[in-house]
């Protein structure tokens, strides 16, 4: 099956200048690579951003500052300044300051001071208090005296220093065949990891891999 040339397409069709020279019209090329036009490209935002117009101040009218300003006089002819004001937490900790700094001597025990003074510890004809002890030490007991064995080296001193515990169940107690995790894991299938051999089944095939598909003269079609 054969595939002709490509036709000619003259699409889109550009304009044509009527005072353009022939030749040079000759000259130029008049193909396009693709149906893009070649406008720059632009984002979905800036399509969809909607241009205003610019803000202008208005002129300076007469009297301005007096049209800004506010001719309601809420002190009724007080004092505007704000000074005296407080906040609510001074406020609450200031209340009665004179009752709590009006320190003074309490009035009523003028007669009790000479009693106050007094002192009533004795310091002679002091009784007979006895041999005093602590709670703990009146309820402790002194244990009964028991003699203990000197020794049981002759009874039962060696079979005390032995073990009659049998970890190993009858089984032999070296740990001569112990290993590591690690070294188990690496020992697992060495035979056949290292016991190399040739592969079976492919002597059929020997000729066939040692011909060569590449020709070296003369082509196939």
């Amino acid at each position: 099956m054969s595939i002709g040339p490509a036709r000619a397409m003259n699409w889109p069709m550009d304009p044509v200048d009527p005072q353009a020279d022939p030749k040079e019209d000759l000259r130029g090329v008049h193909w396009k690579l693709s149906y893009v036009g070649t406008q720059v490209a632009q984002t979905e935002t800036k399509l969809s951003y909607i241009k205003h117009g610019t803000y202008r101040k208005q002129a300076k009218v007469e009297n301005g500052d007096d049209l800004k300003a506010s001719h309601i006089d809420l002190s009724v002819g007080q004092s505007r300044s704000g000074k005296h004001w407080q906040s609510a937490q001074t406020a609450e900790m200031s209340r009665n300051t004179v009752a709590k700094y009006a320190c003074g001597k309490p009035q009523g025990f003028e007669q009790l001071g000479e009693e106050l003074r007094k002192s009533s510890v004795s310091f002679s004809e002091r009784p007979s208090m006895g041999n005093f002890q602590t709670q703990q030490k009146a309820s402790y007991q002194t244990p009964p005296h028991v003699q203990q064995a000197a020794s049981f080296a002759d009874t039962v001193g060696k079979d005390l220093r032995s073990s009659h515990i049998d970890i190993a169940n009858g089984k032999d107690k070296s740990t001569a065949q112990w290993k590591a995790m690690q070294t188990s894991e690496m020992d697992e299938y060495a035979r056949e990891k290292f016991d190399c051999k040739k592969p079976a089944g492919f002597d059929h095939l020997i000729a066939e891999l040692r011909k060569s598909s590449v020709p070296l003269g003369g082509r196939q079609f």
